[in-house]
């Protein structure tokens, strides 16, 4: 009969899931969501010091490491040929021919889908990379938005709408409707092959575990009460990551259960020399978020 060793020690410690994956091409300033995918990991490697002298014991300070590095793995569904060009730091060339334009495209955002202050992607991109022009943004619940109820911003490439408790938007539970104009591209194309600078890029994970806050929650974090919907949240940071492997497609069977063709990524994270010592690989922050104040 088998015989437990031990009990959990910690119940909020213990993490599930997969996790969310993000880019970003300006600092840490702004992400990009990558979207679905599978197998998404990171491992740290370490090569520790190895000298010995022949006649005596080895000094304390060759008791360490000489390199330190990460990489970050998985398998993107979404082929998407920006984020591509983004994640390998520019060593391509993101080209597209555009279409007809589109007038006055509806983009429904549900209810519980989006949030005060957090970008919702556009689905109405222009090709030239310009801004859609945003014609309306109305709320089921409060109507028209004013001029100071939402923003536009360019995260890596794309554009987002960022919604505000501006003068008529006064509540989160209800659906927008935004309203746009747009020129998508007809077709995209990738080349590569002669560019060797690959600029770095900034690697996010998140895994989150779906709770409801309990008093000890409460207590200590400023904005939550007890009972309320939350994530226990952990995030990783890698700062100063290159691309590591090439691209690789298998295309599957056409009897296959599982005929996705995937994209493998393989980022190597490396020390940025511009972060403080003890800071310059990657940053594992544990936290709690409101589940109404995060857009899966």
């Amino acid at each position: 009969m088998a015989t437990n060793q031990t009990t959990v020690q910690n119940q909020k410690a213990v993490q599930i899931g997969s996790a969310r994956i993000e880019y970003s091409t300006d600092s840490g300033s702004s992400f990009v969501n990558l979207g679905v995918g599978d197998t998404f990991a990171y491992t740290e490697n370490i090569t520790p010091l190895d000298a010995r002298p022949d006649n005596g014991p080895t000094p304390d300070a060759l008791d360490g490491i000489a390199t330190q590095s990460a990489n970050i793995t998985g398998n993107l569904w979404e082929i998407q040929l920006a984020a591509l060009n983004a994640l390998r730091g520019g060593i391509d060339v993101l080209s597209s021919v555009a279409s007809s334009p589109v007038t006055n495209f509806n983009q429904v955002v549900n209810s519980g889908n989006w949030a005060f202050d957090q970008p919702i992607f556009l689905t109405g991109q222009n090709a030239s990379g310009a801004s859609p022009t945003i014609n309306s943004v109305t709320g089921s619940v409060d109507g028209a938005g004013a001029a100071n109820d939402w923003t536009t911003t360019k995260i890596g490439g794309f554009w987002y709408l960022v919604p505000k408790d501006g003068t008529n938007f006064t509540t989160e539970s209800q659906n927008l409707t935004i309203n746009s104009d747009y020129t998508p591209p007809a077709s995209e194309s990738l080349t590569s092959g002669g560019k060797t600078i690959a600029e770095k890029v900034w690697i996010r994970l998140y895994n989150r575990l779906v709770a409801t806050a309990d008093a000890a929650d409460a207590a200590a974090n400023a904005g939550i009460n007890l009972g309320d919907a939350i994530y226990r949240t952990t995030r990783y940071d890698f700062y100063y990551c290159k691309v590591n492997v090439g691209i690789a497609q298998t295309f599957p069977s056409k009897d296959d259960t599982n005929p996705v063709v995937l994209t493998p990524i393989d980022m190597l994270a490396e020390l940025d020399p511009n972060r403080s010592v003890g800071d310059q690989l990657f940053n594992l922050t544990r936290f709690i978020e409101l589940q109404s104040s995060v857009t899966v």
